[in-house]
């Protein structure tokens, strides 16, 4: 499992840089998320959240595909034994703007935010830049750019 967050450094900054860790799973609960067993993957720089985070997750997961094709090569001291091990990557987490970083939508708050699973389009107040989700077009000063017409439970279920 690979896992992606922002760290903040200081006190009085927001995430100064952001980190991605390896987590073995393949091992027993009580194990798993031991210091020992949770690999670094690397350490992006800030102060501020990085524009194309592909470029710095590329490595990391070029490594994980060369061992997924030719098999991660084991040595068994107790049997002075080297057996290949397949790896998978499972899991991909992350908190929510993490997880941006990882799919490259806009966010919660941004016009579409879900832009290729639903077409909703968000709704802002006046002279603002957050976006809300909201269904019902607001009843008197309509901002243009929230003025689409109401959207119906079942379309926006896509239910008939």
């Amino acid at each position: 499992m690979v896992s992606l967050d922002g760290a903040q450094l200081y006190e009085s900054t927001q995430s100064d840089c952001w980190i991605y860790i390896w987590i073995i799973l393949n091992l027993a609960l009580d194990k798993q998320y031991k210091k020992v067993h949770v690999c670094l993957g690397g350490f992006i720089p800030g102060p501020n959240k990085p524009k194309n985070i592909d470029s710095f997750l590329f490595v990391g997961l070029h490594h994980i595909a060369a061992l997924q094709h030719e098999g991660l090569h084991i040595w068994d001291v107790s049997k002075d034994h080297i057996f290949t091990s397949d790896l998978y990557l499972i899991f991909t987490t992350a908190d929510s703007p993490g997880l941006l970083c990882w799919d490259g939508m806009v966010g919660h708050s941004g016009m579409n935010g879900c832009h290729l699973y639903c077409p909703t389009p968000g709704r802002h107040k006046f002279q603002g830049t957050h976006y809300y989700p909201a269904l019902l077009r607001p009843q008197g000063n309509c901002i243009a750019g929230s003025d689409h017409l109401d959207i119906t439970l079942q379309a926006f279920l896509n239910v008939s």
